[in-house]
C-alpha cells in the first residue's frame, strides 16, 4: 500500500542518517572539537572578567555566549554536523548549556581526562580554539598566561608553547588541524607561526598597559567569528595538521608552591623545585597526566 511504501521509505532514510555519524573524512558527517576560554574573548581585558564572584565575571559569561555562538553558527553552515564544546576555563562552568543549538554537546566541569567517546581523536575533523590567548611573556598581549601559569613556561621538544600550541600538537597527534582561533592579536600571530593556514578571528589588541585592550565591538567581531569559523569548516581538508616528531620531552615551570606528591608521579623527573620534564611517545596522555595530577594539587 502507498501508506506502508511511505514509511518504509522514511524507515530507509532514518537509517541511513544514523549510520552517516559513523562516516568521517571523505563521507558524510563531520565533526568538530571546540575548547572554550575566556581571557581571549569579545570585550575582556582585565583579570577581574576572569574570576567567578566578580560581578564582572557575568558578564563574561554573556560575551563568552556571544563569540560560541557565533562560531557555532559559522562552523554548522559551513558543514559541520556536531560541535563538541570542552568547558576549559576555571572548573569549567561558564557556558549556557540552554541557550545552546542542538548540533552542539558540551562538555561541562573540565573533567581532566575525558571518556573515549568525547575526548580528542581521530573522530574529530577539527579544532577550535575559542576566546584564546597569548602565551606568557607575550610583548603586545591581553592576559597572556598558560594554563595555570602566569610566569613560567611549556616547552614541547624544546620549543615554546601556550594553550595554542599545546592544544595543537595534541590535536595534530591524531591527524587533526587547527582550524580556527579567536582571541587577541598576539594569539593570531602565535597561532600563525604555528599553522600558517589556520582561520583567526581577532576581536581585540593590546593598548600596551596591563588590564587594557583595544575592544573591538561585540556585533563587527562576532560576524568576524562566524565568517572565519564557516570558512575554516569549508576548507578543513586544505589545512595541515601541527605535529612534533615522537618521542616527546614536556618540560614546564610551575607556578605558586607545589606539593611534594607530584614528584611520585610515574615518569615525572624534577630538574629544581618548579621545573619538572615527562619524556614518552603519547604527548595526549603525557598531558593528561600532567593535567590531572595539577588540577588536583597545584597550590595556585
Amino acid at each position: 500500500r502507498k501508506g506502508d511504501l511511505v514509511f518504509t521509505f522514511f524507515r530507509i532514510c532514518s537509517k541511513i542518517k544514523s549510520e552517516k555519524r559513523f562516516t568521517r573524512k571523505g563521507g558524510f558527517f563531520m565533526r568538530i572539537f571546540m575548547v572554550s576560554d575566556i581571557e581571549g574573548l569579545t570585550g575582556v581585558y582585565h583579570w577581574a572578567q576572569t574570576k567567578p564572584g566578580n560581578p564582572a565575571y557575568d558578564e563574561a559569561r554573556e560575551l563568552l555566549m556571544g563569540d560560541l555562538l557565533a562560531a557555532g553558527e559559522g562552523a554548522h553552515d559551513g558543514g559541520a554536523d556536531e560541535i563538541v564544546v570542552y568547558d576549559m576555563h576555571e572548573s569549567g562552568r561558564n557556558i549556557f548549556t540552554d541557550r545552546l543549538p542542538a548540533y552542539v554537546r558540551h562538555i561541562a566541569g573540565k573533567p581532566p581526562v575525558l571518556t573515549e567517546k568525547f575526548r580528542m581523536g581521530k573522530s574529530y575533523d577539527g579544532l577550535f580554539l575559542l576566546g584564546n590567548h597569548a602565551m606568557p611573556f607575550t610583548r603586545d598581549s591581553v592576559l597572556c598566561h598558560a594554563y595555570w601559569l602566569s610566569d613560567g613556561m611549556f616547552t614541547v621538544n624544546g620549543i615554546d608553547v601556550g594553550e595554542i600550541g599545546m592544544e595543537a600538537l595534541i590535536a595534530g597527534q591524531y591527524g587533526v588541524p587547527l582550524l580556527l582561533v579567536t582571541g587577541d592579536l598576539a594569539a593570531k600571530k602565535e597561532a600563525l607561526a604555528l599553522s600558517p593556514d589556520t582561520r583567526c578571528a581577532v576581536v581585540k589588541e593590546s593598548s600596551g598597559y596591563r588590564n587594557t585592550a583595544v575592544c573591538y565591538p561585540a556585533c563587527e567581531a562576532q560576524e568576524e567569528i562566524y565568517r572565519q569559523a564557516r570558512d575554516a569548516v569549508k576548507h578543513a581538508a586544505e589545512i595541515a595538521p601541527v605535529t612534533l616528531q615522537a618521542p616527546y620531552t614536556l618540560r614546564f615551570t610551575f607556578r605558586g608552591q607545589v606539593r611534594p606528591e607530584i614528584k611520585a608521579l610515574p615518569g615525572i623527573a624534577a630538574i629544581d623545585d618548579k621545573t619538572y620534564e615527562l619524556k614518552g611517545g603519547d604527548l595526549h596522555k603525557m598531558w593528561e597526566l600532567v593535567n590531572d595530577a595539577c588540577c588536583n594539587w597545584l597550590d595556585v
